[in-house]
């Protein structure tokens, strides 16, 4: 897929240039929309930093592993390892909740706002 998007995106380009600026309206358009597609797939691939800051390292690395093992095929150690990411993600987002709350009653806040300054104090860390 990687490799059919870069094709199309040279040849798109090459015409481009071949044309000129004039009588290329349609594929200077076309190829500014590619290029705003693979701009916004890369973003997508990079993760969501929300959820990186809601689950442990720990967990990631498990949610790596599933993934390896999907990828090489290995469908029982893939089972294992996901029951294992989704018991590791209870965890975590239990952490989470506690911590809100104790921050909601340590400051006296709504829970929506204490939960809204712990998600800002740990995107800045």
């Amino acid at each position: 897929m990687e490799s059919q998007a870069r094709d199309r995106l040279g040849s798109l380009h090459f015409v481009t240039r071949l044309l000129g600026r004039r009588g290329c309206r349609q594929h200077r358009e076309e190829y500014d929309r590619l290029v705003q597609h693979l701009r916004d797939s890369a973003k997508k691939a990079e993760g969501s930093r929300a959820t990186k800051n809601l689950l442990s390292y720990e967990t990631l690395e498990l949610i790596r592993q599933c993934g390896a093992a999907r990828a090489a095929g290995n469908y029982q150690l893939t089972s294992e390892l996901a029951k294992r990411c989704r018991e590791a993600v209870r965890e975590d987002l239990k952490e989470r909740r506690a911590a809100v709350l104790a921050e909601a009653t340590e400051t006296r806040k709504s829970i929506r706002n204490a939960s809204r300054d712990l998600r800002q104090s740990q995107d800045q860390d």
